[in-house]
């Protein structure tokens, strides 16, 4: 009888427990190729952006063939995924700046035509804005998808290289300055604040902190905690809507410079009070209005 109790007991229904593999949603981790000049390079900004698109795949070719790494090319970069982490592959050269000034140019206003009248006055002839074609809206929308897929402020590869020597600057004077950004940046994402605050951002507002020390009687933050709490502390009690935050590790900038910079932000801040109110002021006259 203990047998089959035993036996009764031990043939109790198993549970299946399945698990599924979620797909991670990773920020890439920016690289910068920087290619040689050369006046090989095409002089139209369609061909340039072509001619990089090809050695882009010719990159990502490579590094899938001698290295395994899976890769994923497109016009503008080359995502290199390895071990969960994602690379972004941006190949950069020195005709960049000039292929984008050149694709701005390109995308013009309307065309005008001279349309001359029948009287002999000398003032009859007048340029006229005609519409623009079916061949002429397509040139300019070209035009426009040029400019799209050229570098922009927050991925141009000579800013991003601008700010990768500042930030660099700081570490080598402040050991625990890498940690205490790691920390910010941690607590911004746990905040949900990361689209309101970017990684570059976090950078130079942790290198103020470390900088501040230069310039005051404060001694820069000797480890990451104090680092991370300072960081805290400028976040929440600097004064952002009246006095600008000039991050100058090195010491770059002028004293006629760093006026300009605060009668720019003074004035900025004027007219975007002024717009503000002036919407305001409309919305409360429009519920008026619906309220009559």
């Amino acid at each position: 009888s203990s047998s089959s109790s035993s036996s009764s007991s031990s043939s109790s229904p198993s549970v299946m427990t399945t698990t599924t593999s979620i797909p991670r949603c990773v920020d890439p981790i920016p690289i910068m190729v920087q290619l040689e000049n050369s006046g090989r390079w095409p002089s139209h900004p369609e061909a340039f952006l072509k001619m990089k698109a090809a050695i882009g795949v010719q990159l990502a070719e490579q590094l899938q063939s001698s290295f395994g790494y899976r890769c994923v090319a497109s016009e503008q970069y080359v995502d290199v995924f390895i071990d969960g982490f994602a690379f972004r592959v941006m190949v950069y050269s020195g005709r960049d700046a000039a292929m984008k000034l050149k694709a701005d140019n390109l995308n013009l206003n309307p065309t005008t035509t001279t349309a001359t009248s029948s009287s002999p006055s000398p003032s009859a002839s007048s340029s006229v804005i005609t519409p623009l074609s079916a061949k002429e809206m397509l040139a300019k929308l070209k035009n426009e998808l040029l400019l799209e897929n050229m570098f922009t402020s927050t991925n141009d590869p000579y800013i991003l290289s601008a700010h990768q020597g500042l930030v660099s600057s700081v570490v080598a004077r402040h050991p625990s300055f890498a940690a205490a950004t790691r920390m910010a940046k941690r607590w911004v994402a746990a905040q949900m604040m990361s689209n309101h605050l970017p990684d570059p951002v976090v950078d130079l507002l942790v290198a103020a902190v470390y900088t501040f020390g230069s310039t005051s009687s404060q001694l820069p933050p000797a480890s990451r905690v104090s680092g991370f709490a300072r960081f805290l502390n400028l976040l929440g009690h600097w004064p952002w809507a009246e006095t600008p935050l000039v991050v100058d590790p090195n010491g770059e900038f002028s004293a006629a410079a760093l006026k300009s910079m605060r009668v720019t932000f003074a004035a900025r801040r004027v007219a975007g009070v002024e717009d503000g109110y002036e919407e305001e002021e409309g919305g409360e006259k429009e519920e008026e209005e619906e309220e009559k």
